[in-house]
């Protein structure tokens, strides 16, 4: 192939923003669309090989299987490497574990469905995965597992109508992109199926591109029109996406048109070809790969290690620090290993067998991260960790994403005498349990309602229009239970009123109007009045104080040896709930409220840990033992 130097360019389009979302900066909010512009890069790039190959009568699976293995796992078996020891050091017990997961999931090129089946609410944020990027390898190894044996076999026996096979096949990958996204987003994103079709545009782009560019090559104004054209549309990606876009179905369009016009018509003669070909663009892309793989660790285990929130001028810095280590991989690993004559096929072969197989030992290995941290953490903190708790009917009992329970299915706790309920969103999970167990010595017993996410909607005219018609269903499964004589509610209201803290600590954060929160408010005070009216004696339980970080990291950072763990100031929780403190006195006549912070805080600080237990299994829901402790508070007052 003629070597073009504005495809090393438009990698460094792919990975650039592909930083900067992930360092958080400002504007980049679509930067993980550079990921689309890879793929289709990889589709054009692997396609043009096959073909010339196949042309020339000298295409061998064995050779291509080496090609990848030369490009790809040299440099990835050292990051992963490199990853060891500081997952060591910083990842606690649980986190350490995962770790290990990810290593072997990796090692036999399935981490993308690892990370898929990790994306539920309570797996561990996304920016704290030092393997999280891997996925999109993965799902190119998967997809090249079975191109080339469908090339070979088109180019054999159907060559005339292997462009509208592949056409075919792209059509059909990116209607079930779109249609996945609506009730499996995080398998849409993360498996081949949805992602096929950009590889499959590239593989287009190369099947056609040099007989569609010769035409258009006397257009020059086509060409310098269609290459802006392409560069405007990947930038508006960038720029315009957001989390809330639906991905990788139609709006995947953007991006992947756009580089596909790049390939077809940027070149020398043009001015996105020039930009793209000029040496700091060549020089970035010729290191994206390795960049790629070093920034993700980077920033993950920074996050793990430091105590405080990372502004995002900090992760700047890991990008370019990032940069600097790819240049090293790069320069002495990337290029000797790509060097043919340097290692024979059969060394590349012993290579990738004993790095798979020493990965995967040691992904094994990390799963007796309890037993070991034994030599990491003290006592104390070994107890921190065994007591972060969630319920052990969590999973079985709490409404969740596609596993919807109705109300009168809802699960029931210890005694056929129920004569209590709690009711609420996922911060109502362990209360229940815990009042249940609190209760079986009497003989009564609990109803579990709790739908994740759910704010306390009600009235038909409420935004969440699924969480008040399932809260509706609940009250009437209530009302139909005369013997229930006691509702305990229980929600992250916070959450709801203002925002999830997570990114914003210690600063507090400011989503949706007034005019919302109001109505949110109004809808619960018309919720407690309803079951009020039914005969029910109402305890509102108040949301927990959120920590500033998950309690294992606190925890595992922890070096002290007696006492408690703080959480966080009393004076920044107070202002965090202020809302609510400032609104008690509109609750109606005779309805009990608990508050938490009162048992959890004192006058400085709110604590993670109580009696050398956790009180939060996360940053924000109690664990048994902290939910626990504040049903025993509250059945004295029943």
């Amino acid at each position: 192939m003629e070597y073009r130097r504005e495809i090393d360019g438009l990698r460094a389009l792919a990975v650039l923003p592909v930083l900067l979302f992930h360092a958080g900066v400002p504007g980049f909010s679509g930067g993980f669309v550079g990921v689309d512009v890879f793929f289709v890069i990889s589709g054009f790039l692997i396609t043009s090989i096959l073909v010339q190959e196949l042309s020339q009568e000298r295409f061998t699976l064995t050779g291509f299987y080496e090609r990848r293995a030369r490009r790809i796992l040299p440099a990835l078996f050292l990051v992963m490497a490199a990853s060891l020891p500081l997952a060591w050091l910083y990842l606690a017990p649980s986190d350490l574990q995962d770790f290990g997961k990810s290593l072997i999931s990796v090692a036999l090129y399935g981490s993308n469905f690892f990370f898929w089946k990790q994306s539920g609410y309570f797996d561990t944020a996304a920016e704290l995965k030092p393997m999280l990027h891997t996925w999109s390898l993965a799902v190119e190894e998967q997809y090249y597992l079975l191109f080339p044996l469908f090339m070979f076999a088109g180019w054999r026996w159907c060559r005339r109508q292997l462009g509208s096979l592949l056409t075919g096949l792209a059509i059909i990958s990116l209607i079930w992109a779109e249609w996945r996204n609506v009730n499996h987003p995080a398998a849409t994103f993360f498996l081949l199926p949805s992602r096929s079709w950009e590889l499959l545009a590239g593989a287009l782009a190369a099947l056609h591109g040099a007989r569609l560019a010769s035409g258009w090559a006397a257009c020059s104004w086509l060409g310098q029109a269609a290459s802006l054209a392409g560069l405007a549309a990947i930038l508006a990606a960038v720029f315009g996406f957001d989390h809330d876009t639906p991905f990788p179905g139609l709006y995947a369009l953007l991006p992947v048109g756009g580089a596909v016009a790049i390939l077809f018509f940027a070149s020398p003669r043009t001015l996105v070809g020039r930009l793209l070909g000029s040496p700091p663009a060549v020089g970035i892309g010729l290191l994206s790969y390795s960049t790629y793989l070093w920034h993700q660790p980077a920033f993950a285990f920074a996050r793990h290690a430091s105590t405080e929130p990372l502004h995002w001028g900090a992760f700047v810095l890991l990008a370019l620090l990032s940069l600097g280590l790819a240049y090293l991989s790069w320069r002495f690993v990337e290029r000797p290993f790509r060097a043919k004559g340097q290692l024979t096929r059969k060394s590349i072969a012993t290579i990738a067998a004993a790095g798979s197989l020493c990965f995967i030992l040691i992904g094994v290995g990390a799963q007796a991260a309890n037993e070991l941290s034994r030599f990491r953490v003290g006592p104390l903190q070994q107890v921190w960790f065994e007591t972060a708790q969630r319920s052990p009917l969590r999973e079985q009992c709490h409404a969740m994403g596609k596993k919807q329970l109705s109300p009168s299915k809802a699960c029931e706790y210890f005694s056929k005498r129920i004569e209590w309920a709690v009711l609420g969103d996922s911060h109502a999970v362990e209360l229940a349990y815990a009042i249940a167990t609190e209760l079986k010595a009497s003989g009564a017993g609990v109803k579990h309602l709790s739908s994740s996410s759910c704010p306390p909607s009600f009235s038909a005219g409420s935004r969440d229009g699924g969480c008040a018609k399932w809260t509706q269903e609940a009250v009437k499964e209530l009302e139909r239970r005369p013997v229930i004589k006691n509702v305990v509610l229980s929600y992250r209201i916070n959450k709801y009123l203002w925002g999830e803290h997570e990114k914003t600590y210690p600063l507090l954060p400011s989503v949706g109007t007034d005019e919302a929160r109001d109505a949110l408010w109004a809808d619960y005070l018309v919720l407690i009045a309803r079951l009020q009216q039914a005969g029910k004696r109402v305890f509102i339980v108040l949301q927990a104080p959120e920590l500033g970080r998950r309690i294992a990291d606190l925890a595992f950072q922890s070096k002290a040896d007696s006492g408690e763990l703080v959480g966080v100031p009393a004076a920044w929780w107070i202002r965090r709930n202020s809302y609510v403190y400032d609104r008690l006195n509109t609750l109606p006549a005779g309805v009990e409220v608990i508050d938490p912070a009162k048992l959890y805080c004192d006058n400085l600080n709110c604590y993670a840990t109580h009696g050398g237990v956790s009180l939060y299994f996360d940053d924000d829901h109690m664990s048994v033992e902290g939910a626990r402790m504040i049903s025993r508070h509250l059945l004295v007052r029943e």
